[in-house]
């Protein structure tokens, strides 16, 4: 693979298969050994991946502009080369959903993307900050499954998507429209499938707890859902009371129904951005926070599957659902990705957890390593 001209303007640091894995939180494909090239550009401020090599562990980082962390916290850019070696392909796509680009091979930039919708004013005195995914996360099966399953395309085509989304193939902002397009294009609308997921969908059995736990410890719970707004504050107030459903803040897209025919469809909180909604946004508004006292708030964040693929890294400490017979996406994608998370049945097991490092029983990083050991025995 050969370097342009242009490449070779900005400084290129090579750094070996051993630091790789530090730098990006053991980010690397397991098995994948070579060092990287590694091109920064201080004008852009864009870490890109230019070339890789045979392993040379003695390689080390020659000489890097001002603190690491600092380069790493700003925007990521993955630079795709039409000769791409096939190892090379995969470690690219795995930094790609490193969540710094909003799809594979596409660079992202340096601005968030822009939202069509408001976000709530973030809780800048909290210590603690509960995000979760809502959509079989937070229920017991993912709404707009149930609804692509029986009463669109149905699972075969559902769960291909899917898989296009984790291979890398497709966008899920794609993939979840064409979802829901077959749903309205069988003749169902918005309100019948309201109906529909009021009589088949339940919450978490713990749920309830840890909303009440939340609610008594100052602690905000935020819903970050790549679905519908007016379809979740509609099942919860079923579920819960009409009155949580409105006081719970929920971050996710909207719906727009046409007035005549009735026919609707997904409005989209980013459009510009592969994930539809790109979860990370949330989550990064809170580490950004700085509160009195100096320290940043606790992030907890909650998930399961592909769509909270955006949010995956982002959080202080990561719960990942892991249900018998359900996809298990997202814990899928953590062990590849060998992404730090805590596996949780039920929110009454992700509870005691959440307890102990509020009540400084322990810190997150005891959790995670706990949580490791654990995963791997």
């Amino acid at each position: 693979m050969t370097m342009s001209a242009e490449d070779l303007t900005t400084l290129t640091i090579m750094i070996s298969s051993t630091e790789v894995k530090q730098v990006f939180s053991h980010a690397l494909v397991p098995g994948l050994d070579c060092s990287v090239a590694v091109r920064i550009s201080l004008k852009s401020r864009y870490l890109c991946c230019l070339a890789a090599h045979s392993a040379v562990d003695s390689l080390s980082i020659k000489s890097l502009p001002g603190p690491l962390p600092q380069v790493l916290s700003s925007q990521l850019a993955l630079y795709h080369h039409h000769r791409i070696h096939p190892k090379l392909e995969d470690f690219i796509h795995t930094l790609s959903l490193f969540n710094m680009t909003s799809t594979p091979y596409q660079p992202e930039s340096e601005t968030p993307p822009p939202s069509t919708l408001p976000y709530p004013p973030v809780h800048r005195d909290k210590k603690f900050i509960a995000l979760s995914d809502w959509d079989g996360t937070i229920t017991n099966r993912d709404t707009n499954d149930f609804l692509t399953d029986n009463l669109g395309f149905g699972v075969d085509k559902r769960r291909a998507g899917n898989l296009n989304v984790l291979e890398g193939k497709g966008t899920f902002r794609d993939e979840f429209r064409t979802m829901l397009q077959s749903v309205v294009a069988n003749g169902h609308s918005f309100p019948e499938c309201i109906e529909v997921l009021k009589k088949n969908i339940k919450l978490d059995p713990g749920f309830l707890n840890f909303y009440n736990y939340c609610k008594e410890n100052d602690i905000p719970l935020i819903i970050i859902s790549s679905g519908m707004a007016p379809l979740i504050r509609a099942i919860l107030s079923t579920l819960l009371s009409p009155a949580a459903a409105e006081e719970i803040e929920i971050i996710a897209n909207d719906v727009s129904i046409d007035p005549e025919t009735g026919k609707w469809e997904i409005k989209y909180r980013h459009p510009t951005s592969g994930y539809g909604h790109d979860k990370s946004q949330a989550i990064l508004r809170y580490k950004e926070v700085v509160r009195d006292d100096g320290s940043r708030p606790t992030v907890f964040f909650f998930g399961d599957g592909v769509s909270d693929i955006s949010a995956a890294r982002h959080s202080s400490l990561l719960f990942v659902k892991k249900k018998e017979g359900a996809d298990n996406d997202l814990h899928a994608y953590c062990i590849k990705h060998e992404i730090p998370h805590v596996l949780f049945s039920d929110f009454d097991k992700a509870l005691n957890v959440v307890k102990a490092v509020v009540n400084g029983e322990k810190s997150v990083d005891d959790v995670l390593a706990n949580a490791k050991d654990a995963e791997d025995h």
